[in-house]
């Protein structure tokens, strides 16, 4: 079985409205069809009780467990506060050239910072944040470029202020990528 499509897997309770927005925008940006699946509703399994927030590793583990068979990547999609070791809190992770990533939307709305809901900048968040993980997982590294999608993100100001395209470097990486799957 060929290796050619991008599965959103949503990992417990995501609006449909902004699953349908990625995988339609994701399939303008990246050459492959892009599914949505659901998949585990509880993530219990790794949830730290002292800092109230859930350890990313242990989710990319279960995530590459689950690898769908036609699966070229898989990017999964939580509403939980992620953590790694040595950081307060993530958008996202995952492993340059690794087959999945996984990013939280919790931290991308207006409302976890006290301010109105603005479904259109939560939109825009949640692009970026998946083209920056999906990016990771076809071989780009951090980018200097503080306008590229690439570029890491220490806050949401950071998020706010790149683009969720590429760079021309990060674009010349990217497109080299594709063409070595292909």
């Amino acid at each position: 079985m060929e290796k050619d499509k991008i599965f959103i897997i949503s990992l417990g309770e995501i609006e449909d409205f902004s699953l349908i927005y990625l995988k339609e925008t994701l399939e303008k940006i990246f050459p492959y069809p892009v599914i949505l699946k659901k998949g585990n509703k509880s993530l219990d399994f790794a949830y730290d009780q002292k800092r109230g927030q859930y350890y990313s590793p242990f989710i990319m583990e279960k995530l590459k467990r689950e690898v769908p068979q036609n699966a070229i990547k898989v990017l999964g999609v939580t509403e939980e506060d992620l953590f790694v070791k040595n950081l307060n809190f993530i958008f996202g992770q995952a492993e340059i050239f690794g087959e999945v990533s996984l990013i939280s939307i919790k931290r991308l709305r207006e409302e976890y910072y006290n301010k109105r809901k603005n479904d259109s900048i939560f939109l825009l968040r949640t692009l970026k944040e998946a083209v920056h993980e999906l990016g990771h997982s076809f071989g780009l590294n951090h980018c200097k470029n503080s306008r590229c999608v690439m570029f890491f993100s220490n806050s949401i100001i950071d998020t706010d202020n790149k683009s969720y395209k590429f760079c021309s470097i990060c674009e010349k990486i990217i497109n080299r990528a594709f063409k070595s799957i292909n």
